[in-house]
């Protein structure tokens, strides 16, 4: 297997399900469709890119250091609809079950715990593939980090970033804070998009030498650069991936263990989900214990879905 860490944007995964599935109800009623689309999408990351180490990353509910700093951060969006929540908590524990690493620090955004992971695997000598369709990532891209961008099935590595965005990856963060991002509600200079920003960017090489300028760009966008300069800084930090992020795990933990199936199967009995994935029930050294809709998941097996006992690793809902 190859000596790489596979990171994969599970939350992205999940919604990216959770919008385009049929709802679908389990016979108690409970709100099931998105589960296995996300699982199983999940499954094909972990298969098409085989790794030495993983982490499935959920974002947690819950204030950040952004929030912090900015508390409109993300505040134009609305709440999550609970059926959607109460699926993301079925799907992680069905993940755990199945072994994989599963990640969401309370307090730490997964942008920031993927960066944080990155790093500690670049620094080890991994190759590092990051699975998400967030632009934003783009910045981690080197020698040993790429993205993959699931929705079109391709590897961005620093040229492949260049050619998609028209900037270096070290050069992203700088472009995302020139733009601004509607999605986080982080402002932008009013009326740059990407091509000014690129422009400005291939000119001048860097943010700081664009606002070093500032009084020599003419125009409205020149009175626009200028009126936005108190920001930068703000901006410039909100953008930026943490990659120095205290999750209480090291490169060790973030590693498949066997499946608890008969927990699994269990689980999956009691919501309707069918049977066991054929890659688990090929997986397991002995058949899973006949499962049982009005038994409960053994109590015993449930913690294990994070795989670490640091209280900073937990179920995100």
């Amino acid at each position: 297997m190859d000596q790489r860490l596979l990171l994969i944007d599970a939350s992205s995964c999940f919604y990216r399900a959770f919008h385009s599935r049929a709802p679908r109800q389990s016979a108690s009623g409970e709100e099931i469709g998105a589960i296995m689309g996300a699982y199983y999408g999940i499954e094909e990351l972990v298969h098409a890119h085989p790794s030495s180490h993983l982490a499935v990353v959920f974002d947690v509910p819950g204030a950040t250091f952004r929030e912090t700093l900015y508390p409109d951060y993300k505040a134009n969006r609305g709440p999550k609809p609970p059926e959607a929540l109460s699926q993301l908590a079925h799907l992680q524990l069905l993940l755990g079950y199945a072994g994989y690493p599963v990640v969401a620090v309370p307090g730490i955004e997964a942008d920031d715990t993927m960066g944080t992971f990155a790093r500690l695997g670049a620094e080890a000598g991994l190759d590092v593939v990051i699975a998400t369709p967030d632009k934003d990532l783009c910045q981690l891209v080197d020698e040993r980090i790429k993205i993959w961008d699931p929705r079109n099935n391709v590897l961005l590595d620093a040229e492949a970033v260049q050619a998609r965005h028209g900037v270096a990856p070290a050069q992203m963060i700088d472009y995302l804070t020139l733009l601004g991002d509607t999605s986080d509600n982080i402002p932008g200079v009013d009326g740059v998009g990407p091509k000014t920003a690129v422009r400005w960017l291939a000119d001048h090489g860097t943010l700081d030498a664009i606002i070093a300028s500032a009084d020599n760009v003419k125009g409205k966008v020149g009175e626009r650069l200028r009126a936005h300069l108190p920001q930068f800084a703000l901006c410039r930090e909100l953008a930026t991936i943490r990659c120095d992020c205290e999750t209480g795990l090291a490169l060790a933990d973030l590693v498949r263990e066997e499946p608890l199936t008969a927990a699994m199967a269990a689980m999956m009995a009691s919501l309707d989900l069918g049977g066991l994935p054929k890659s688990i029930s090929g997986e397991a050294a002995t058949p899973p214990a006949p499962p049982s809709v009005s038994a409960p998941v053994a109590a015993s097996a449930a913690p294990q879905t994070p795989r670490n006992d640091d209280p900073q690793v937990a179920m995100g809902f």
